[in-house]
C-alpha cells in the first residue's frame, strides 16, 4: 500500500457485513429452508450445523431459494444434453424458463430480459 501498488479502503465491520449480507442469507436462511424442504420430502441430508433463527422466512425469499435450487438442479442435466448433441443453444433454450422465474422472484426480471435480448441480438444479428 505504501508503495502505491495496491489500493485499500478502510471499511467498518458493518460495511463489510452488509456487503456480504446476501451470502449470509443464502448460507443460513437458505440452508434452513432447503433442509426444511428435504425433511418434508423425506430426503436424506448430511447433518448440518444450522443457525436457528426465530424469524420466519418470507414467501418471497423462499421462492428465491427454491428457484435457485431448481436452476442448480436442471442446469447440469440440460448442459449434458446440449453437450451430447453438440448444441449449446439447446442449453440456453431449456434453461431460460428457470432463469425467468428466478429473476422474476428476485425482482430483476426486467434487467435480465434486457441483457438477454441485447446479447441475443448481438450474437444472432452480427
Amino acid at each position: 500500500k505504501n508503495q502505491g501498488k495496491i489500493h485499500l479502503d478502510n471499511e467498518t465491520v458493518d460495511e463489510v457485513y452488509n456487503s456480504q449480507a446476501g451470502n449470509y442469507r443464502h448460507r443460513r436462511e437458505g440452508l434452513q429452508h432447503r433442509l426444511q424442504i428435504a425433511e418434508k420430502n423425506n430426503i436424506w441430508t448430511p447433518k448440518k450445523r444450522t443457525f436457528k433463527n426465530n424469524k420466519n422466512i418470507s414467501f418471497l425469499r423462499k421462492k428465491i431459494y427454491e428457484s435457485r435450487y431448481q436452476l442448480s438442479k436442471v442446469s447440469h442435466i440440460y448442459f449434458k444434453e446440449a453437450k451430447d448433441k453438440n448444441n449449446l443453444n439447446l442449453f440456453f433454450l431449456k434453461i431460460l424458463p428457470h432463469q425467468i422465474w428466478y429473476y422474476f422472484w428476485n425482482g430483476r426480471l426486467h434487467k435480465f430480459l434486457f441483457n438477454y435480448l441485447f446479447k441475443f441480438k448481438k450474437f444472432y444479428f452480427k
